[in-house]
């Protein structure tokens, strides 16, 4: 089984090329199988001219987690299904950088005086004085 690697928070293209050989030709018609635990979510493939389908699979970050899911190619021909190919499909959130602003206060300069008084004197003075 295959594996990709695909955003779970971006839109992802995926492509495939279709060949169908038959006696008959008969319409057909492609879609997509996303397989979780719990539910499978269906995309339609758009068919071009030269056998390629392309599938766009939405931003599904609020639908799934990340982790591996299986995926399958449906190519339906009148009344028969068939699946060409089987994947398994890696979700993982893509690169972020968040920045945030923050606000630093600065410490507020605390002006303070004590009254002190310093008297000098000379001995010489202390001693004429006396």
């Amino acid at each position: 089984m295959q594996q990709i690697n695909l955003d779970l928070d971006k839109e992802n293209e995926l492509i495939f090329k279709i060949s169908i050989e038959g006696t008959k030709p008969a319409t057909s018609r492609s879609r997509f199988l996303l397989e979780s635990p719990d539910y499978t979510l269906v995309f339609p493939a758009t068919s071009f001219s030269n056998g390629q389908v392309s599938v766009l699979v939405p931003t599904l970050e609020k639908v799934l987690q990340e982790g591996s899911y299986a995926g399958t190619l449906e190519v339906i021909v009148d009344d028969r299904i068939f699946e060409p190919i089987k994947l398994q499909t890696e979700f993982k959130q893509s690169l972020k950088v968040v920045a945030e602003s923050v606000v630093r206060k600065k410490e507020e300069t605390v002006v303070s005086a004590d009254s002190v008084v310093v008297v000098n004197r000379n001995q010489k003075e202390d001693i004429e004085v006396k």
